[in-house]
C-alpha cells in the first residue's frame, strides 16, 4: 500500500532489486531537483514516476487553538503560498514569525517556496475594562473594576453606607444583577452603574393592644412595597388606618410604595359596641340627594360625613338637628 517515498539522497542510493517488491506500480519518488534524471534511469527506482522534491510549509499557533490558519502544505520550487489566519473568540492576531523572528503583522501572508518554511501565527487574549459607578456617591460604593482578559472570571461587589440599601446592577439602564456582589465571564468591556436607595422607617401600633395586632413594620428602601396587615383579636373589629390623626385606609390589608418614614395607628373597636350603637339609631333614606335624617335613642354629640378617601366634609350639622343638608355632595358613598 505503499503510495510515495521521498529521498533526500542527491546521489542515487543502490538499492536491491527487489527492494520495493510488491509496490504498487503508481508509487511516486520525490527526490532532489538536481538529481531527477539520474534516478529515472536507475535501478530499480526507473520503474515508478520519479517527481521533483516538494516544499513543505509547516504552520503553527502559539497559543494552541487560539486560531484557524490555512494555506500549509507541500509546493513545488516558485509556487505562491499565501498563508491566512483567523484569531478565535477572544484573540487577536498579532505577528508571523520564523526561528522566533518578526517576518509579517498581517493575517494575509504571501511568499515564493524557495526551499521549506516553518512559521508561527501568534496572538494575545483580548483584554476588556470593566468601569463601575454609583447613582449617588454618597448612597454607598463598589469594588471590582479592572482591565480583565477575555474569558476572566470578574466580581463587583457593592457595599451601602450607612441609612441606605443595595439595589440592583444596571448596564444601559437594564437590571443585569440584583446581587450586590455580581460575578460574570468576561467577553467585551462592560460599563456597570450599582444602585442604591435610602432606608426608610415603617411603624405601626394599635389603638389598644388588647384588640388586635399589626404586621408588615420594618425598614424598606425607596421605591418598595410595604403592606401592613391588622388583625382583630376575638370581639374586636378593624375599623381604619391612621397616620398623623388621617384616615389612610379602611382596608385591614393596606399597600403603599414607600417614599419616606411612616408611622401608623391600626384602629379597632368592640364589635359588640358597634351592635349595640347600630340598634340605638337610624339613618335614613339610603341612598339620599338632599336632607339626610338622623333618629337617636342616644346623645348625638357631632354629625360628621367622610368621602372613602377618609376625608371629611365640610358641611354644618348640630347636634341638636335631627337631619343634615347633603345636596352639595358630589354622587358617591360617604361614611
Amino acid at each position: 500500500a505503499l503510495t510515495s517515498i521521498y529521498c533526500y539522497a542527491e546521489s542515487v542510493p543502490e538499492a536491491d532489486r527487489y527492494a520495493f517488491y510488491n509496490a504498487p506500480s503508481d508509487m511516486v519518488i520525490y527526490v532532489p531537483e538536481q538529481s531527477i534524471y539520474a534516478y529515472k534511469i536507475a535501478s530499480p527506482w526507473k520503474k515508478y514516476t520519479i517527481m521533483v522534491m516538494p516544499y513543505f510549509v509547516i504552520v503553527a499557533s502559539n497559543p494552541e487553538d487560539a486560531g484557524i490558519i490555512t494555506g500549509a502544505g507541500a509546493y513545488a520550487i516558485n509556487d505562491t503560498v499565501t498563508l491566512t489566519v483567523t484569531a478565535n473568540e477572544g484573540y487577536k492576531f498579532i505577528n508571523w514569525t520564523e526561528n522566533d523572528s518578526v517576518i509579517s503583522e498581517v493575517a494575509e501572508y504571501t511568499f515564493v517556496v524557495e526551499n521549506d518554511r516553518e512559521f508561527v501565527a501568534n496572538f494575545e487574549l483580548l483584554t476588556y475594562e470593566v468601569t463601575t459607578s454609583v447613582n449617588d456617591e454618597n448612597f454607598g460604593a463598589v469594588t471590582g473594576a479592572d482591565t480583565y482578559s477575555h474569558g476572566e472570571e470578574v466580581t463587583l461587589t457593592a457595599t451601602a453606607n450607612e441609612g441606605y440599601k443595595f439595589v440592583n446592577w444596571t448596564e444601559n439602564d437594564t437590571v443585569v444583577s440584583t446581587e450586590a456582589e455580581y460575578t460574570f465571564t468576561i467577553t467585551g468591556d462592560r460599563s456597570l452603574v450599582a444602585n442604591f436607595v435610602t432606608l426608610h422607617e415603617v411603624i405601626a401600633s394599635v389603638n389598644d393592644e388588647n384588640f388586635g395586632s399589626v404586621a408588615g413594620v420594618g425598614i424598606y428602601g425607596y421605591g418598595e412595597e410595604v403592606t401592613l396587615t391588622a388583625t382583630a383579636n376575638e370581639g374586636y373589629k378593624f375599623v381604619n388606618w391612621t397616620e398623623n390623626d388621617t384616615v389612610v385606609s379602611t382596608e385591614a390589608e393596606y399597600s403603599f410604595v414607600i417614599t419616606g418614614d411612616r408611622s401608623f395607628v391600626a384602629n379597632f373597636v368592640s364589635t359588640e359596641s358597634i351592635s349595640e350603637l347600630e340598634a340605638s339609631f337610624k339613618v335614613y333614606p339610603n341612598p339620599v340627594s338632599d336632607m339626610l335624617f338622623i333618629e337617636a335613642e342616644i346623645e348625638v354629640e357631632e354629625v360628621a360625613i367622610f368621602d372613602v378617601y377618609g376625608r371629611q366634609q365640610n358641611l354644618s350639622n348640630s347636634a341638636l338637628s335631627n337631619s343634615i343638608d347633603v345636596s352639595s355632595l358630589n354622587n358617591g358613598i360617604y361614611f
